[in-house]
């Protein structure tokens, strides 16, 4: 009697669509993909699989290049490429919030800054005491969530590290466009854009709908 090969094991995150593209390959196939779609180099992810790392880099290089080539392990990488570049991109809501925290971070939400006395050699050898200001950054998630979101470089100087944040009204900016609450507008032919107050826009919408404009 003819014995039906067992499928392999469910591989977590798999669509059912990709898991069956996954059960016609080869368990080495199959942990290759994985691995260089997760970012592994073509001779990591085939040790990964193997269980044993290659003889050489070249060599695995050339075994991983040549498996991708196959239609049924190239539907399988493209599937998988295709769900993580679309995980990638960023939703409209996570737009929303990461401009939130641009817009209403304070420099002072994420940095704490503290007065210390310092003593220093003075001109005549002297020494000295004076004050000075030191800056270190805020410890909790939420801290660390919004230094992310809205620093947009630290810049190492003569006088210490310098943080750079990104303009507040710029991202108010992109929020407003993003939710529409920019005024209504009408064009000026002559080459002009005039803003239309709330009596305005009444008049011209009821002329449009008249006209059967919209």
């Amino acid at each position: 009697m003819k014995r039906t090969a067992p499928k392999p094991p469910s591989a977590p995150g798999l669509t059912p669509e990709q898991q069956k593209l996954a059960e016609k390959l080869t368990n080495l196939q199959r942990g290759v993909v994985i691995g260089v779609v997760a970012g592994k180099s073509q001779e990591q992810a085939y040790s990964e699989a193997r269980g044993t790392p290659a003889k050489t880099p070249a060599a695995a290089r050339a075994v991983v290049s040549r498996m991708l080539t196959d239609a049924k392990v190239k539907a399988f990488y493209d599937s998988l490429r295709s769900a993580a570049t679309t995980d990638a991109v960023m939703t409209r809501t996570q737009a929303l919030e990461r401009l939130t925290l641009m817009a209403t971070t304070e420099i002072t939400d994420i940095l704490e800054f503290v007065t210390i006395d310092v003593k220093r050699a003075g001109p005549d050898g002297e020494e000295t005491t004076e004050e000075e200001t030191i800056w270190r950054m805020k410890d909790s998630p939420e801290v660390e969530r919004r230094a992310r979101a809205a620093i947009k470089s630290v810049t190492m100087t003569k006088m210490g590290p310098k943080i750079e944040m990104y303009d507040a009204r710029d991202a108010m900016a992109q929020l407003a466009k993003l939710q529409g609450w920019e005024a209504a507008q009408k064009i000026d032919h002559s080459g002009g854009i005039a803003l239309l107050d709330k009596e305005d826009y009444k008049r011209a919408r009821a002329e449009m709908i008249k006209s059967d404009d919209c």
